[in-house]
């Protein structure tokens, strides 16, 4: 830990030396807190100033998990929010916008840096606003741009977070950037976003670097082609060598897997890609002998559930099916599937 104190001496009522109770103890009952979780970091600041021990206890986890909320108003109004660059929160609510701690971070100050090294998941959400006109997406207002480029140059201080999160936002070079630098990042959710024009491929290129174990990729408007079509420089950058779950709504993402020239380690695969934009084929299976569940939303496969076939050795572990009644034929029979949730037909 990057910040420690000395353990409470312990004694009985005779005045005798005790033995310390163990770390994990503690932690065992902080895990049974039952707080909500947006009230839970304020209940750990609170344990936090009983002493110093608990200080030391409760520091990583109050750090652990940080939520970047830019829930400002009606955000699905084109309409500026008016605040300033603060620590207040845009609405009225118990997370905190962290752009205090995160100047810290940036200037070296206090004990901030060591305490950044805490941070294991971090999620952005709802920056920006809804571009009803263009039918962009969601669209950052300036006010937004300096938040978040003040949260993203910290984000790279911290280098241990393992999960990263961007829900109903807005993908620029600058957010890519500060995904990439993250080498330990092992979950990433891109969940109803658009991107940038201002995106190059050079830009999307820095995520290749990345050996993600779980990827969700989703449009603003999934069931939109141009929405989906628009993420493809993006969703093909991901190197897929290592990853074991994805879920995505692009494209470009069923055609790495389907293109793959060595069997890939993914154990579960959801795709949401209507049929017009990508059929869903044979070929899409083979190189998946790990998969044990497969989720084909009924737009993937309403116009090749006849035609789709799959080898008798193909996906042998499958256990977890979740697809339209006419693929059940395929995909059931020789394996051992134990769950199936039915997708209604067309």
């Amino acid at each position: 830990m990057a910040l420690k104190w000395s353990s409470p001496v312990r004694r009985n009522e005779a005045g005798k030396l005790l033995s310390q109770i163990p770390n994990e103890l503690y932690s065992r009952i902080l895990d049974y807190m039952e707080v909500p979780p947006m009230e839970k970091p304020r209940a750990l600041t609170n344990i936090a100033l009983v002493c110093r021990y608990f200080s030391y206890l409760t520091i990583p986890r109050i750090f652990d998990s940080f939520i970047f909320d830019g829930t400002c108003g009606n955000t699905f109004l084109k309409t500026e929010p008016t605040c300033q660059l603060s620590d207040r929160p845009l609405h009225k609510g118990l997370v905190p916008r962290y752009a205090a701690f995160c100047r810290a971070i940036l200037a070296n100050e206090g004990h901030a840096r060591a305490l950044a090294t805490y941070v294991r998941s971090c999620r952005f959400m709802l920056w920006g606003q809804y571009d009803w006109e263009d039918g962009r997406g969601f669209v950052n207002c300036p006010t937004a741009t300096l938040y978040l480029n003040l949260f993203f140059s910290a984000l790279s201080s911290m280098e241990n977070v393992t999960k990263l999160e961007f829900h109903w936002m807005v993908v620029t070079p600058e957010l890519i950037g500060a995904i990439g630098r993250l080498k330990n990042l092992e979950h990433l959710v891109l969940c109803k976003v658009s991107i940038d024009p201002s995106c190059t491929s050079d830009d999307c290129n820095q995520l290749s670097s990345l050996r993600l174990y779980h990827l969700t990729v989703i449009p603003t408007f999934h069931i939109h082609s141009s929405s989906s079509e628009d993420l493809c420089p993006l969703a093909q950058a991901f190197d897929v060598s290592q990853m074991k779950s994805l879920v995505t709504a692009v494209p470009s993402s069923v055609r790495v897997i389907e293109n793959s020239s060595s069997p890939l380690p993914l154990r579960d695969l959801e795709i949401m890609v209507p049929s017009i934009d990508v059929p869903i084929r044979s070929d899409l299976f083979q190189g998946l002998p790990h998969l044990r569940r497969v989720s084909l939303c009924q737009g993937s496969v309403s116009n090749g559930a006849a035609t789709l076939s799959l080898g008798e050795g193909c996906i042998p572990h499958l256990e977890d099916l979740e697809c339209v009644p006419e693929l059940l034929k395929t995909f059931v029979p020789g394996r051992p599937v134990s769950c199936v949730a039915r997708q209604p037909s067309r």
